[in-house]
Parts: structure tokens; C-alpha cells; sequence
């Protein structure tokens, strides 16, 4: 069974991805951030950002 997916780009370390929606606001790039937050009893722990990407701030607003 093959499912319809995103073509992306992986950011260097690893914790960044970036890809294209198309929709009816038409094309806006989106990005996917992991942010580590710290260790706590042995466990790693990361935030997951996401949201549209802004080339010319190289922000990503995720309202």
C-alpha cells in the first residue's frame, strides 16, 4: 500500500525538516523543529516545534 507523502529537506543537525504544503492559501513551506529541553532522571527530552516557515526571518510561526 503506498501512501501519498511529503518531499522534504532534512537541516543540519538532523533536527530540522522542511517541506511545501499545497492548498488553497497556495504554496507555503512549513518546518519541523526539535528543540532539547534537558535530561531529567536519565530520559531525554525534546519540544516539537511546528509551523510556516518565513525565508526572510528564517522563523517559523507556529500560530
Amino acid at each position: 500500500m503506498l501512501l501519498d507523502r511529503y518531499e522534504y529537506e532534512v537541516g543540519v543537525p538532523f533536527h530540522q525538516y522542511h517541506f511545501y504544503s499545497d492548498g488553497p492559501k497556495g504554496r507555503i513551506r512549513k518546518a519541523i523543529l526539535y528543540t532539547f529541553i534537558g535530561t531529567r532522571d536519565g530520559n531525554d527530552y525534546y519540544n516539537l516545534g511546528f509551523g510556516d516557515y518565513n525565508e526572510d526571518q528564517k522563523t517559523v510561526n507556529d500560530l
